[in-house]
């Protein structure tokens, strides 16, 4: 794979020379299964193989991008040259830019040295796959009596190689692998239905849960919530698990990201240096921490990841920038330039994304609460993600906290408020950061947010 790689870069490189103009080529290709069973049986399964590449064309400031799937030279040179003529009529811009060629540069796995990639992975076979979801469903369906009916549970993995390259030399290669277990336990009494979704993100085969323990979580969310009710509207102690405080993370992440920050966009404008949170908070984002759920040695321009605190301890450090962005805010890239896939222009996105634990346990936490709330589920969260609105609204499941202990269920109430006050009323961090996915909290305490029920 490694020979056509070349083969196929030096092509798209080549035609963009020819042209009159510079660039890069991004190729990725991957191998996809994913397969669910459901009632004990395997009710669906999937492969799928794909190859393709992504040029972008610079010329005297534009830029025109073209992707194509006909993995010949042949095919990639011309769609190098129908990059360029695009440039030819793009608006031109004062911020576009290539990377760097680092000392890299002979097309050896630059994943490796993260352990990004599990070659054992391949070397399971597709009926040791299928046990692992028949077992997590089956521990799900015998976590009570009253789950009566399951939505299956599934296995799916990605094994990934991507490339890239561009006139000033870069040429930079890397591989990972991406697994994902799941289960949907549903439990029913008196005539109400509860499900109980629980799934892992991992990048080693080992790194998965054992198949009873997911299958005894998706049975335990499904359970608890059984009988929920909503609570007196009111201004209350919020607690969030690590299943739900990802969505406030990502409120963070959308204000903090340069493109928006460099044309106004954000809600944060020019007030960079302002508080955001207390001395609890401080969240990091990081392309390359070993064994990583969502980064790689480099991002989708070719620029090196690396960790950026986004806010320490209450203060905002670096927004997450581009090599664009960089330019407009006369800061460096942050190395998190990623694409969804070669048909994509890399954009600013997170990588492994989190706050950073503190030492209480869960239980201490929630001992510590006289009357509150604990949020085990959101819905809805994302319709008000914009990067020129502070304010945090979703409904809400969760449970409810009193003198110290859970007394019962809740549902159909609405969690809200402004993202900086959230933050500023972190009263206490968990110590019970797991990576399942790539975007993670501990358990928090928020002192006081507005819940809408009753």
């Amino acid at each position: 794979m490694e020979v056509q790689a070349r083969a196929l870069i030096d092509a798209a490189l080549g035609a963009l020379k020819k042209a009159g103009a510079e660039g890069d080529a991004y190729l990725e290709y991957q191998r996809r299964m994913s397969l669910r069973v459901r009632d004990q049986k395997l009710d669906e399964i999937q492969q799928a193989e794909r190859l393709g590449v992504g040029i972008r064309a610079f010329r005297e400031g534009r830029l025109g991008f073209v992707y194509t799937s006909a993995a010949t030279p042949e095919g990639v040179a011309s769609a190098a040259a129908s990059a360029a003529d695009l440039a030819r009529a793009a608006t031109v811009r004062d911020d576009l830019m290539l990377a760097e060629p680092g000392e890299i540069r002979d097309g050896r796995d630059e994943g490796t040295a993260l352990d990004l990639y599990d070659p054992a992975i391949e070397q399971q076979p597709l009926a040791a796959k299928e046990t692992r979801a028949r077992e997590t469903e089956a521990a799900a369906m015998a976590y009570d009596p009253r789950i009566k009916r399951s939505n299956g549970a599934g296995y799916a993995e990605v094994l990934r190689s991507v490339w890239i390259a561009n006139s000033k030399g870069l040429f930079r290669h890397a591989r990972r692998s991406e697994l994902v277990v799941d289960v949907g336990p549903v439990a029913e009494a008196d005539g109400e239905m509860q499900t109980g979704d629980a799934d892992h993100q991992a990048s080693h085969w080992q790194d998965l849960p054992a198949p009873a323990a997911l299958g005894q979580r998706g049975g335990k969310r499904a359970i608890e919530l059984l009988g929920s009710q909503p609570v007196a509207t009111g201004r209350y102690p919020v607690l969030f698990t690590p299943d739900t405080g990802f969505a406030l993370l990502l409120y963070l992440a959308t204000a903090l990201n340069g493109d928006h920050l460099s044309r106004g966009r954000s809600w944060i404008g020019d007030k960079l240096a302002a508080p955001l949170g207390n001395e609890r908070v401080t969240v990091h984002n990081d392309g390359r921490r070993p064994r990583g759920l969502a980064g790689l040695p480099f991002d989708g321009e070719g620029v090196d990841t690396r960790r950026t605190t986004l806010i320490e301890r209450g203060k905002v450090g670096e927004p997450l920038a581009d090599l664009a962005a960089g330019k407009r805010l006369k800061k460096t890239s942050t190395g998190c330039a990623m694409r969804d896939g070669y048909e994509a222009l890399p954009g600013i996105q997170t990588q492994d994304f989190w706050l950073e634990p503190g030492t209480q346990t869960p239980e201490a936490l929630i001992a510590g609460i006289d009357q509150g709330l604990m949020v085990v589920g959101l819905s809805g969260w994302w319709i008000g993600l914009n990067p020129s609105n502070p304010n945090f609204s979703s409904a809400a499941t969760g449970l409810w906290i009193e003198k110290g202990k859970v007394v019962k269920p809740v549902s159909r109430v609405t969690v809200a408020g402004s993202v900086t006050e959230i933050f500023g009323a972190i009263a206490a961090v968990g110590n019970d950061l797991v990576w399942d996915h790539p975007t993670k909290t501990p358990t928090f305490l928020v002192s006081q947010m507005s819940v809408s029920g009753t």
